[in-house]
């Protein structure tokens, strides 16, 4: 899935299909757990009630701007329930973001 551009606020970014994404990404009790997936989720859950002082870099091939607004949509969004939008928030940013914890950042 390529990340979409997204200027409407009111906007969600196209999410894969929730039996696409992977279980570990789904594992509401991931945040005690040491695997990337978790720390993916670590990552959205941090973002979602805290917010972020930084962005993680973006992998080769994807444009920033088309990621942050990408995944900012889903973020925001209404729709669908919160555990569906943290397990593709975090699914997502797996594919598109460097690992955050490989540069000593968190």
């Amino acid at each position: 899935m390529e990340p979409k551009l997204i200027d409407n606020p009111f906007e969600t970014g196209p999410m894969p299909d929730y039996s696409v994404i992977p279980d570990e990404f789904k594992d509401m009790n991931a945040h005690y757990k040491k695997t990337d997936a978790a720390k993916w989720i670590q990552w959205q859950e941090k973002w979602f009630f805290k917010g972020l002082e930084s962005f993680p870099g973006i992998k080769d091939g994807f444009d920033k701007k088309a990621v942050i607004s990408h995944l900012r949509s889903i973020q925001a969004s209404f729709e669908p329930k919160h555990e569906v939008k943290m397990a593709t928030v975090a699914y997502l940013a797996s594919l598109w973001l460097e690992p955050y914890w490989e540069d000593g950042k968190k």
